[in-house]
């Protein structure tokens, strides 16, 4: 076994790497950074007004670091409010 792995065994049955927690949006923004992305899902109903007050929107954020954002998703009341 490689010790450089530190390995648990888990309820899964077999062994699993120990990894440090990441925050979503971060490595997101990051891969999404001077790129054309396309966004699915980018109304996150039904938390849109909310996220919109607080800047929290993921779609929002990537609109500040992407070089070119087409967002799409079912909820076309959703997709007109981001529009607006």
């Amino acid at each position: 076994m490689d010790k450089s792995f530190n390995l648990v065994e888990g309820d899964v049955g077999f062994l699993l790497p120990r990894v440090s927690a990441i925050d979503r949006d971060d490595l997101i923004l990051k891969l999404c950074t001077a790129k054309t992305v396309l966004h699915l899902g980018c109304v996150d109903y039904p938390l849109l007004a909310e996220r919109l007050k607080t800047s929290q929107l993921l779609h929002q954020k990537i609109l500040r670091v992407a070089k070119r954002v087409w967002g799409v998703d079912v909820d076309t009341e959703g997709i007109r409010t981001l529009r607006d």
